[in-house]
């Protein structure tokens, strides 16, 4: 199977839709959704925590390991795991110490949340956010969903309307009842290499399921997330075993274009980059795929 054709939009989208249909389309979620209202981007949020330790700045053009070990030499600062989620948490929702209506319309999340609700005509179940924050429970609780928050493991399903996994940690809002800080964060260069130095790490193996047996469409990704280096792994593996057969998932990003060099990078990993000129227009998209999913059911 040549999956370079669907990085044509139309393409992309009758392939996703069959797959909401089936109920076998997972959500990857990254920065960019939360950015969306007005959390910080991943620079700006190591940069606040810096500033409060008294540590240089880091440039905007800051690479992901760069982040990493400007995130490390933030934690040394603090004995206290305890202490240091504490700041984690408080720098994350500063600039939104109350969670407002303006959540709802917000027009990416009211697309995913279309793609998340209950219909005949199929639902994504299973998010995987790569975030932190309780931006999607929240919005999701509004709605009356029965959200199923996973952020440790082994964790038993139940009868939740949707999962949403936080392999990189929680801490929820404040205002947010029954929630709890993840005792694990993910955000430093040693907390990254510990997770893929242990041998059957259960998040690795869990996240190695839920590529493998589902169709991926990631959003508010960057290309650098791509090269994230635990993701990196499983889709270099996953990718061998589906090549030929489909593509892993369709990795969504903003722009004009993207370079060959980069598309290339995608398609080698059996990834679909689906460029979408404009952020705005992404939301658009995704609605679209639950529009091509109702459609065929009727005319089926």
């Amino acid at each position: 199977m040549d999956i370079q054709q669907y990085t044509d939009k139309c393409l992309a989208t009758s392939l996703l839709s069959e797959h909401l249909q089936k109920g076998t389309l997972v959500l990857f979620l990254g920065a960019g959704i939360s950015s969306s209202m007005g959390f910080p981007d991943w620079v700006t949020y190591v940069n606040m925590l810096r500033e409060v330790v008294k540590l240089p700045k880091l440039r905007k053009s800051a690479s992901a390991v760069d982040l990493q070990i400007a995130a490390d030499e933030v934690q040394d600062k603090f004995p206290n795991i305890i202490d240091f989620h504490s700041l984690l948490k408080e720098c994350l929702y500063r600039n939104m110490s109350v969670l407002t209506s303006d959540v709802l319309v917000n027009k990416l999340l009211v697309a995913i949340g279309a793609l998340l609700m209950g219909s005949k005509r199929g639902s994504v179940q299973r998010v995987v956010t790569l975030n932190f924050d309780s931006l999607m429970e929240w919005y999701l609780s509004l709605y009356g969903f029965v959200v199923r928050v996973v952020d440790q493991l082994p964790d038993l399903e139940g009868g939740e309307d949707v999962r949403i996994y936080h392999p990189h940690g929680f801490l929820p809002h404040p205002i947010l009842q029954g929630y709890q800080n993840s005792t694990d964060v993910i955000l430093g260069f040693t907390s990254v290499n510990e997770r893929i130095g242990t041998p059957g790490d259960l998040w690795l193996e869990m996240l190695r399921h839920i590529i493998s047996n589902g169709m991926c469409l990631f959003i508010g990704m960057s290309e650098n997330s791509f090269n994230n280096n635990p993701l990196s792994i499983l889709f270099t593996n996953i990718g061998k075993q589906h090549e030929n057969i489909r593509p892993t998932g369709i990795y969504v990003l903003s722009g004009k274009n993207i370079s060959l060099t980069t598309k290339k990078q995608f398609l080698r990993h059996n990834m679909v980059p689906l460029v979408i000129e404009k952020y705005e227009n992404i939301p658009g998209f995704l609605l679209g795929i639950c529009q091509k999913a109702a459609d065929d059911m009727i005319k089926s």
